[in-house]
């Protein structure tokens, strides 16, 4: 799915297993978080309180086009 335009995973573990975030940012990085025992909320809220405009400003750099 894409949130603010961004490629997003989500993985839900029904059991109470490895729960896990991530999401492409620049069509270059990917940011992810994942682990037992914590809530894909707490996910999606530490990787959006990251700043991601600041790293999809670097997309570019060090790319020969």
């Amino acid at each position: 799915m894409k949130v603010d335009g961004r490629l997003v995973h989500e993985r839900i573990a029904k059991n109470g297993g490895t729960n896990e975030f991530g999401i492409i940012v620049g069509d270059r990085f990917v940011v992810n978080a994942s682990g037992c025992g914590v809530s894909i909320d707490d996910f999606r809220a530490a990787v959006s309180s990251l700043d991601l405009a600041r790293l999809e400003a670097l997309e570019d750099v060090g790319v020969k086009k």
